[in-house]
């Protein structure tokens, strides 16, 4: 490993040693969509075309103003980002928007107060776009207007065109503090608005660090990264840890991974002979390989040299991990890579990491009592359920589980909340949180992580988010349980694009289930046997009888941008009854919900045989 705690805690200063100690290696490679083929960039080419455009950053602002980055994935990206660090301004990672999500970009660029923008020509000219279309308003779009107006008249530069005939050179007075903010991200608005988050200098070294020694990164690694770069995990494995460990990294867009991800793997095979890959994401990734990539490429991929499939940001399905082994095996994959992670986005950190190289830690808990929030061990098969463990948390770190409703600290074996601190190790996440989020144990400041799991035998096992906690009749059910297993109760039903939640009826909650189905399926399926499915899977499997599901068409249920459900938007579009429903089942009201039709447009004229238009009302 070439990063030690005594090297260098600027990136700039990593890179400039780079620079000098080997100018024409291969830092970046994009995998171009558009283009056959992809681009690279050594570190001389980096470090000339950042301080090219940090010079003329430097003549138009001071330092600590904020730049908004709005790039789309790619070198032009990592150019902006670094030139930004160069000039001693605070990068805001976004992305560019499409016009139905520019409110995300409102809500950032009213946060963060930006003194300008960075973008290429084509956002711009996009940026344009829409803002001609949208001069015609109504009353209730003002305050909105008003915010974008704001945004468009600061100073926008377009980087991948604009010329200097200058070059910036740090000079000797120039002097700056660990503890300045490095970067500023938001969080990916899974169960709410995005969240304003400061890494400093320090922060993003310690991080950078603590991936670096998890995964023994060294100089025959190669990391493979899909991941947006404009959240925590995608800004640190793939663009912070490749420079500060002075590796090569590839990366791809995240809509060329979902469109197609056998690119992934593909490119994972391709290094065959050139080092150990570390390559990883959310469980749906490994999902999505095990739907969309066909058994007749199997032969086209060698996997042996993929040490650390690292999985994390959301909770890792043991099944999910089978499956994907036994289909990738043939390939030479070894189930010893994968490595669960627990991270916080507050942190921009690791928390918790599995064991490199063994595979990941099953232990069995009866389902009974664990929707009373009791994890004990069961062989019994008819009543358990595998947990997967995220190992000891790391070692800088403190660990406790509470009560969410008392704040009692929980004994081992106990569900609660998972609270962290980080004594003695800087990395100062609490000026991320609000003051709520802090909770005082033993004379420590803990964070609240908003995450609910417990501790066995010094192991953490996450189990998921509080606010999407489902409580029926007493009992605790978490949605992605339920969710995994309606997606894989039917073919005709879209792995990983499932949505489950309750609504308050008649002073109960309820469970409401969204399931897209597949765009090959939409005009072959028999509704009412499709629906009666998915009832029985959630009743058999988790004794809940749903109140009320509804099919819609492929890609009606909202995601992040690296690809998680969320699950509160498509409650807020239920209940707006904006859903794009093909058919409803529901239980027996006094008044049966309306479906909106506007998504029959998609369904032929006449309709097979079995197919049903509208509501499907049963005792």
């Amino acid at each position: 490993m070439e990063t030690t705690a005594k090297d260098y805690i600027f990136l700039t200063d990593k890179l400039d040693s780079l620079i000098t100690s080997k100018p024409n290696f291969i830092a970046f490679t994009f995998l171009n969509e558009v283009k056959e083929g992809s681009l690279s960039l050594t570190y001389k080419d980096l470090g000339r075309k950042a301080k090219t455009l940090a010079f003329v950053l430097k003549e138009r602002t001071v330092s600590g103003d904020k730049a908004l980055l709005l790039y789309p994935s790619g070198l032009d990206f990592i150019v902006a980002f670094f030139a930004c660090l160069y000039a001693d301004i605070i990068p805001v990672l976004a992305y560019p928007p499409e016009s139905e999500d520019i409110d995300r970009l409102i809500t950032i660029a009213d946060d963060c107060n930006p003194d300008l923008v960075l973008c290429t020509n084509s956002v711009l000219s996009k940026l344009d776009d829409f803002e001609a279309k949208n001069r015609m308003q109504n009353s209730a779009e003002i305050e909105k207007n008003r915010k974008l107006k704001i945004l468009y008249d600061l100073l926008w530069i377009p980087s991948d065109i604009i010329k200097s005939n200058g070059v910036f050179r740090k000079r000797k007075q120039d002097s700056y503090s660990s503890n300045q903010v490095a970067l500023i991200h938001y969080t990916s608005g899974t169960t709410g608005f995005p969240k304003r988050i400061e890494v400093t200098h320090r922060n993003l070294y310690l991080n950078s660090l603590q991936f670096i020694n998890a995964f023994d990164v060294n100089s025959e690694t190669h990391v493979i990264n899909w991941l947006h770069p404009y959240h925590d995990m995608g800004v640190i494995s793939g663009v912070t840890v490749p420079v500060y460990s002075g590796i090569q990294t590839t990366l791809m867009a995240p809509l060329t991974f979902i469109k197609k991800p056998f690119t992934w793997l593909k490119e994972i095979s391709n290094l065959k002979g050139k080092g150990v890959v570390v390559s990883g994401g959310p469980n749906f990734a490994f999902e999505l390989c095990c739907h969309k990539i066909k058994d007749e490429q199997l032969s086209e991929l060698d996997l042996k040299h993929w040490k650390v499939a690292f999985n994390g940001g959301d909770s890792v399905m043991q099944e999910t991990l089978e499956r994907f082994t036994n289909k990738f095996s043939i390939c030479g994959f070894s189930p010893k890579a994968f490595v669960p992670v627990y991270g916080l986005t507050e942190a921009t950190s690791l928390l918790s990491v599995g064991s490199m190289g063994k595979g990941v830690t099953t232990r069995s808990f009866s389902k009974r009592l664990f929707r009373n929030h009791i994890a004990v061990e069961t062989n019994l098969e008819n009543d358990s359920l595998k947990l997967i463990s995220y190992g000891n948390s790391r070692k800088h770190y403190q660990v406790i589980i509470i009560d969410p409703k008392s704040a009692q600290k929980l004994e081992d074996g106990s569900v609660g909340e998972v609270l962290i601190a980080d004594p003695g190790f800087g990395l100062n996440f609490y000026h991320n949180v609000e003051f709520s989020r802090e909770h005082l144990y033993n004379g420590i400041k803990f964070l609240k992580t908003g995450d609910l799991g417990f501790i066995k035998n010094g192991e953490l096992f996450f189990t998921g988010r509080l606010d999407d906690l489902i409580v029926i009749n007493d009992t605790f059910h978490y949605p992605h349980y339920i969710e995994h297993g309606v997606y894989h109760s039917h073919p005709a039903l879209r792995k990983g694009c499932c949505a489950a939640f309750t609504i308050t009826r008649e002073n109960k909650e309820v469970l409401v289930i969204v399931q897209e189905v597949s765009k090959d399926s939409i005009n072959k399926i028999n509704v009412e046997e499709l629906l009666g499915k998915i009832r029985s899977e959630v009743f058999i499997m988790n004794g809940i009888d749903p109140y009320m599901i509804c099919l819609t068409i492929p890609s009606s249920i909202p995601k992040t941008f690296n690809g998680k459900i969320q699950r509160s938007a498509t409650k807020k579009l239920f209940l707006q009854d904006s859903l794009k429903v093909i058919a409803v089942w529901q239980n027996s009201l006094k008044e049966p919900k309306e479906m909106n039709y506007s998504a029959l447009k998609y369904l032929p004229t006449i309709l097979p045989k079995g197919r049903t238009r509208g509501i499907i009302t049963i005792n």
